[in-house]
């Protein structure tokens, strides 16, 4: 079998040169679990982005509050 990305001549499921698999399937579990890791990666910075501005936020009134209260 010749690799459609390299070239290579091989047999199997997957090239040796370049890694390219030839069987749809894995190729497309492959794709489904780099969209997986990125979507839980984008979840978890938009968590953390909003627990750190609701921290900042609070602490903004605490010391506000502590002002006026000790003013």
């Amino acid at each position: 079998m010749k690799c459609p990305n390299c070239g290579a001549k091989y047999k199997g499921r997957k090239c040796p040169e370049c890694g390219r698999h030839t069987d749809p399937k894995l190729e497309a579990q492959r794709n489904t679990k780099i969209a997986l890791l990125v979507v839980v990666l984008i979840i978890v910075a938009v968590i953390a982005y909003n627990l750190i501005a609701s921290m900042l936020y609070y602490n903004g009134l605490m010391d506000a509050l502590h002002n006026i209260l000790h003013s």
